[in-house]
């Protein structure tokens, strides 16, 4: 994608410049995830792009994100195999510390079902998730899916595979108006279709094209207000409830209990002073807080 800007030998440098950005903003309030979207074209034999091409351009990048600290790579609007496979792979190859999968799904015109532009359904692309050693399954963006949609694929994802499942729909579907595309579903619209996302099992929400800050707002606090869970969350986790993150657009998990950023220990050496590293200006203690993400992905299953 870059290449279309003639911007391609800066990819490293402005993936590590989005995760520095990302950290610097955050604080010591949640995780970093890198993303890598789709490369813009359709591979050989649909299209004209050589495999090995993009996994060059999938390995740079993943490399770039996990050098950069980015605490998990997340593979977003996805709609073929082939490149969600070459892109988990360069995630794992990279040295990612979680990785995540997001499948972009289309409504389909002649029945009230969803598939992906390359005809995949949800629940084979939760198996390939999960066979592909996904951390999590993700679906986001998409055309006609609302948010009762979104709860729908949210439990095919669920039942075909046991993976925790991230959900990030649009605000609606889009506008051409003035030859400007809006997406008009306000925060409190889209809140309301939460409560069912919730309780299929989405255990990260979010928010993709049309989202703004007002709606991850709006997300969190009926996420966490509301104390909606999956049935038996209660029983598995000692009758206390859980915290849904809210996930925003620039790929922020807010803080909640199930993925918080743990407080840094006193040095054995010197029990008042706390070990920091330093990423760009930002507070970070890698290691304890990619063990904590890795903790909190293990106990969302």
């Amino acid at each position: 994608m870059l290449a279309r800007h003639d911007e391609a030998d800066r990819t490293a440098e402005i993936n590590r410049a989005g995760v520095a950005i990302a950290r610097q903003a955050l604080g010591e309030h949640g995780f970093v995830l890198g993303d890598i979207g789709p490369f813009g074209g359709l591979m050989e034999p649909y299209g004209e792009v050589p495999r090995d091409a993009v996994e060059r351009a999938f390995r740079e990048q993943a490399r770039a994100l996990v050098e950069a600290g980015a605490d998990a790579v997340i593979i977003e609007t996805q709609t073929a195999f082939e490149e969600l496979e070459i892109a988990i792979a360069a995630a794992r190859e990279a040295g990612a510390p979680a990785v995540i999968g997001s499948i972009a799904f289309d409504r389909m015109a002649d029945e009230d079902d969803v598939r992906t532009m390359m005809g995949i359904s949800p629940e084979q692309a939760a198996e390939f998730m999960a066979a592909r050693g996904c951390d999590v399954a993700g679906l986001n963006c998409g055309t006609g899916v609302d948010m009762a949609m979104t709860a729908g694929i949210v439990r095919r994802y669920r039942a075909a595979a046991g993976l925790p499942v991230m959900a990030q729909p649009n605000a609606g579907q889009p506008v051409l108006e003035g030859m400007r595309v809006l997406y008009k579903e306000m925060p409190e619209q889209m809140v309301a279709g939460l409560p069912g996302v919730l309780a299929a099992g989405a255990r990260i929400v979010g928010g993709c094209c049309g989202s703004t800050p007002n709606h991850i707002r709006r997300f969190r606090r009926s996420s966490t207000a509301g104390g909606r869970r999956r049935e038996g969350d209660d029983r598995r986790r000692g009758g206390r409830g859980r915290r849904i993150p809210a996930l925003g657009k620039a790929g922020r998990v807010r803080r909640g209990r199930e993925l918080r950023r743990p407080a840094p220990q006193a040095d054995e050496a010197d029990p008042g002073r706390r070990p920091q590293a330093r990423c760009q200006g930002a507070w970070s203690t890698v290691g304890t807080r990619r063990a904590s993400l890795r903790k909190a992905m293990e106990e969302t299953r």
